[in-house]
């Protein structure tokens, strides 16, 4: 008989000897840090590129709004002949309500014949937009001021209260005689007003600064208080070998040439929107009527110091605290009408 060589194995194989299970899967501690580390870079690597991407999504939002808000201000202004005041930066105003025009009134509907104050937030209200569009792209709201000859009630303006510039013959029509004694009237006199501004109050138009700290453009102040000239001795032609005033009882002031004004009317800046930037400092807080933290750059700074200096500069830093960063846009009296095609310098 043929042995078999298999071994066959039996229960008492194993009698004595212990079972060996196989090791548990998983991860180390020096595995898991490794992965940690490794995902950490990841996430760092994605913010670091998105970050910028993010920065310009945001400063563009802002550009976008600031140029949305100045059409806004351009066609209120072609319409009433007038910017509005800025809002008071504080919820709890009543008169006017929060959003609205300062000097607006209980209702926010008052024209105010002067603006009780040049510098706020955007009167959102009064332009018929939702508070959002007062807000840049990095949640800070938006810094107004505006001059205050351009914000001035011009409903029943009369020739006296226009710049020697929009009272000659182009802005004038004769009107006839009263009590003997003839008298112009301004074919426009509220865009007269508004194109022609008297000379404000010292010190309370805007000045808008460049980077080398030089004007970048201001009202050509006349001598004496405001540079009027009576509107009869701009009417009437002059002699020019004189200069005295020839016909000026008779029927038709044109006989001879008119002289021009003394004073060429002035393009000045009429209102300034500024975006306190990523920093944002400086910004209104209307939530509790404050500023937000005053910035530490000088240029910045004079953007909040409550003044009627503002900068316009190119000059940049890489540092988030210390830099310039605010966005700036202002537009002049001439800039406004044309961007709404139509001019200033015709009624």
């Amino acid at each position: 008989m043929a042995v078999s060589n298999d071994r066959r194995v039996t229960d008492s194989t194993f009698k004595g000897t212990a079972l060996k299970r196989p090791k548990a899967s998983g991860f180390t501690l020096v595995e898991l840090a490794v992965v940690i580390i490794i995902v950490g870079a990841l996430i760092f690597g994605v913010f670091v590129f998105l970050k910028p991407l993010v920065e310009n999504f945001r400063h563009m939002e802002t550009t976008e709004k600031m140029e949305k808000i100045s059409r806004l201000l351009n066609r209120y202004a072609v319409e009433n002949y007038r910017l509005p005041c800025p809002a008071v930066p504080n919820r709890a105003t009543a008169n006017p309500p929060y959003g609205f025009q300062a000097g607006g009134g209980v209702d926010g509907a008052a024209i105010p014949d002067i603006c009780p104050t040049t510098e706020g937030i955007i009167p959102f209200r009064t332009l018929g937009v939702p508070e959002a569009l007062a807000v840049d792209g990095f949640g800070n709201y938006f810094t107004y001021a505006i001059s205050p000859a351009f914000s001035q009630n011009t409903y029943n303006e009369l020739p006296a209260d226009v710049h020697p510039a929009c009272r000659t013959a182009d802005w004038f029509y004769d009107e006839g005689k009263n009590d003997g004694v003839r008298v112009m009237r301004n074919i426009n006199a509220r865009k007269a007003r508004f194109c022609c501004p008297a000379t404000p109050a010292q010190g309370t138009d805007l000045n808008i600064r460049d980077e080398n700290d030089a004007p970048v453009l201001a009202f050509n102040r006349a001598p004496g208080p405001d540079g009027y000239q009576t509107p009869d001795t701009l009417m009437r032609p002059v002699d020019p070998a004189t200069g005295a005033v020839i016909n000026t009882t008779g029927g038709s002031y044109y006989l001879a040439p008119q002289v021009p004004p003394a004073n060429a009317r002035a393009t000045a800046p009429a209102y300034i929107l500024i975006s306190h930037g990523i920093n944002g400092l400086g910004a209104f807080i209307p939530a509790n009527n404050t500023r937000n933290t005053a910035p530490t750059a000088a240029q910045e700074l004079e953007n909040t110091d409550g003044d009627n200096t503002y900068f316009d500069t190119k000059t940049r830093s890489t540092n988030i605290v210390t830099r310039f960063d605010d966005l700036i846009l202002w537009r002049t009296q001439d800039a406004i009408f044309a961007e709404e095609g139509e001019s200033c310098s015709v009624p």
